[in-house]
């Protein structure tokens, strides 16, 4: 009687088809790393903005600005870096959307990066896109790979930062 050494062809053949469902499975999973690193900066966008609302609100509240409305004329102002002066517009305490994209966001590297906001009229809007432009429209909305910043409407509603990761 003879002892078996080795494997047999089948035997290799269904270990290597196996590891190859195996490896298609799995795949897929491991291969959006960047789709996964867009959507983090995203929320991670989102609670940057939230945190800094929070501290913008706070000093509000101390300064008694909470109340007013930045865009009826009032212009309402707080000393966010605690040197004296009045620097950051706030409507009913919550950072206006200029403030956002104009101080909060001019470290944003958008030359080296897709990373940019979206919003027609500073001005006169009171919402702002911060995303990702895949597909270089100049628009990050349809890219479903955002934060979008709404300001605060009135005192009993405050600014809102809200993620979309569908489609980074």
């Amino acid at each position: 009687m003879r002892q078996q050494q080795g494997f047999t062809l089948i035997e290799l053949v269904a270990v290597i088809v196996l590891l190859g469902i195996l490896a298609v499975t799995a795949l897929p999973r491991f291969v959006n790393l960047q789709g996964d690193a867009r959507a983090a900066t995203v929320k991670g966008a989102a609670g940057a903005i939230q945190g800094a609302n929070a501290q913008a609100f706070a000093k509000a509240l101390i300064q008694n600005v909470a109340t007013v409305d930045g865009d009826a004329g009032t212009n309402p102002q707080i000393d966010i870096d605690g040197d004296g002066t009045d620097e950051t517009q706030v409507a009913f305490g919550y950072l206006e959307t200029i403030v956002l994209s104009v101080q909060l966001l001019s470290g944003v590297d958008t030359a080296n990066s897709d990373l940019s906001w979206d919003d027609e009229d500073l001005t006169a809007t009171d919402f702002i896109y911060l995303g990702y432009d895949l597909d270089g429209d100049a628009s990050v909305v349809d890219d479903n790979c955002f934060v979008l910043y709404t300001e605060a409407a009135n005192a009993s509603t405050p600014a809102t930062a809200v993620p979309t990761v569908t489609g980074c």
